[in-house]
């Protein structure tokens, strides 16, 4: 007898009615779409933390995804898409759920995008390859941009994308085992902002117990994108904007949260950035800040995250991180360094482009002498050309992501609770994710590039021979990946589709695994550029 092409399932809620889909990995998995976990997000409950979700009469279909949050799509569209009204996930099961059976692994990606724009809808995260290797698989939309991170002392602690992602944590612990997923055995993952976000959850108070490992891909709460350093000041500056005459704390938030959200979304975006940020590397308005710890309000991020980091108050969970090759090598898509006339006005900004990512003044009396040493270090004390693009890459690619996620990494080294993993893709190949969606020929592994090895991206996802490299890859990723959330290590036992076992990093021995077109382990990634880092701050602080 043929099997039903939908089941429904009970959640706290309500019902859900999931359907059966085609895999492109072989097969077919359990799909539900658009499932509400909070509240939408919407007038008196703007800027405020996710309140639980209501209750729904009858069957619902989860045959859609919920809408995006609302952001700016400067990849397809160049225009502004989605709501307010954002706040969903979608579950895939590889078995129909109430199948019978152990209960299985289940995996929470938060997506990336500079905690201002992207989802985690199928089009470039679908759940394919990761579900067929036997796990449950969540995937989720958070508040974005000013919506999601706003803050304005206590009239607005800050923080409420990531008590979003919180809420969805918790509604996996209540429901998961509907859809045949185990609520004790949840990992955490995510890339770029959603790598942070992961971070930030190793770090915070709220999210004790909700998950039981953790993979934070290209991102570290230390990161210097991750974190507002005048938060208040943007939000103020905001206000004025948008023409809110007050100072009070209370009434610009309440202005703020009378202004329609298209154009609080498109002011936040465009005209937000203080001047002094506006040549900066990477910069991003509204990202997440420590909190003011108010009455009747849960504090997410009760101190900066580098303190946190420094005094060891992480969650004892097993942990993965790393990095790509060429991480910087995303910015090239919008700044084409190559290109003389614009190689030139890099140069010659070079003390705004470069010192404030490292919390340095650009004016400031050994700004010069600190400029001249990360240029001779970086680029054999020459100017910024074709020639030096490495160079200023490799410096751009530490500032941006190495750095922190190194001294993330070395902090909890040194007050081990759990393993630890480093990793470094330096695969170049047909499935990586942003270099063909941004027509980037230079080489080396770009900013995010894994995604296209661990999901089915819809705009690259070619019929590969079993034999193909890149189709290789992928199977030692996502089995890596998956034994990680099934056995706390990602290489187990002996296996002849990885044939390495992956070392973990600690204080003494600073062990990697290099994930190239074979996997080998490696020793003190980088270990000139962190010598140079920690020479440079000795003598220039941050």
């Amino acid at each position: 007898m043929a099997e039903e092409a939908s089941a429904t399932v009970r959640v706290a809620e309500g019902l859900l009615r999931g359907r059966r889909v085609e895999s492109r990995a072989g097969g077919t998995f359990w799909s539900f779409q658009g499932v509400p976990y909070a509240r939408p997000p919407i007038g008196p409950l703007r800027f405020k933390d996710a309140q639980p979700a209501e209750p729904w009469e009858g069957v619902r279909d989860a045959f859609q995804e919920g809408d995006v949050c609302r952001q700016f799509d400067g990849d397809v569209t160049q225009d502004y898409v989605g709501s307010e009204d954002c706040l969903y996930l979608n579950v895939f099961a590889p078995q129909r759920p109430a199948a019978g059976g152990a209960p299985l692994p289940v995996m929470v990606f938060v997506h990336g995008g500079g905690f201002e724009f992207g989802s985690g809808n199928a089009l470039q995260y679908g759940p394919d390859y990761l579900v067929a290797d036997g796990v449950v698989l969540v995937t989720l939309n958070y508040r974005l941009g000013v919506l999601g991170f706003l803050f304005m002392e206590e009239a607005s602690p800050g923080n409420v994308g990531l008590k979003d992602q919180v809420a969805a944590l918790r509604w996996v612990q209540k429901n998961i085992a509907a859809f045949g997923g185990d609520p004790g055995n949840v990992t955490l993952f995510g890339m770029s902002a959603g790598g942070a976000s992961v971070h930030f959850h190793m770090l915070s108070p709220m999210t004790k117990g909700l998950f039981h490992r953790a993979i934070a891909m290209s991102g570290a709460a230390l990161n210097p994108w991750a974190v507002q350093t005048d938060p208040a000041d943007t939000t103020r500056r905001l206000a004025r904007l948008l023409g809110c005459t007050s100072d009070d704390p209370h009434a610009i938030v309440e202005f703020l949260r009378g202004v329609d959200y298209k154009e609080l979304v498109h002011v936040a975006h465009t005209d937000a950035v203080p001047e002094k940020d506006r040549r900066r590397m990477v910069t991003f308005s509204f990202v997440p800040t420590a909190e003011r710890v108010v009455p009747g309000v849960e504090t997410f991020l009760p101190a900066p995250a580098d303190q946190l980091v420094k005094e060891g108050r992480h969650h004892p969970v097993p942990y993965i991180t790393g990095l790509a090759a060429v991480e910087a090598l995303l910015s090239v898509a919008f700044v084409d360094f190559r290109k003389e006339d614009i190689a030139k006005d890099v140069d010659a900004n070079w003390q705004h482009n470069v010192l404030p990512e490292l919390r340095l003044p650009p004016d400031g009396p050994r700004a010069k002498e600190a400029l001249d040493e990360l240029r001779r270090f970086f680029m054999g004390g020459k100017p910024l050309s074709k020639d030096t693009m490495q160079g200023f890459l490799n410096l751009h690619s530490d500032i941006t992501f190495y750095e922190g996620i190194a001294y993330a990494l070395q902090c909890m080294a040194k007050t081990p609770k759990a393993p630890l993993y480093l990793y470094h893709f330096s695969v170049d190949d047909k499935l990586n994710f942003l270099k063909p969606l941004k027509n980037l020929d230079y080489p080396g592994a770009c900013h995010a590039d894994e995604i296209g090895y661990l999901f089915r991206v819809e705009l690259n996802d070619p019929d590969l021979p079993s034999d193909d490299p890149a189709a290789l890859v992928r199977r030692r990723m996502i089995r890596l990946w998956t034994n990680f959330a099934k056995k706390n290590d990602p290489t187990p036992e002996d296996d002849p589709l990885l044939g390495v076992r992956w070392k973990p990093y600690t204080a003494e021995e600073r062990n990697f695994l290099e994930i190239g077109p074979q996997l080998r382990n490696g020793t003190h990634l980088y270990a000139d550029r962190v010598a140079f880092w920690e020479k440079f701050y000795n003598t220039y602080g941050s």
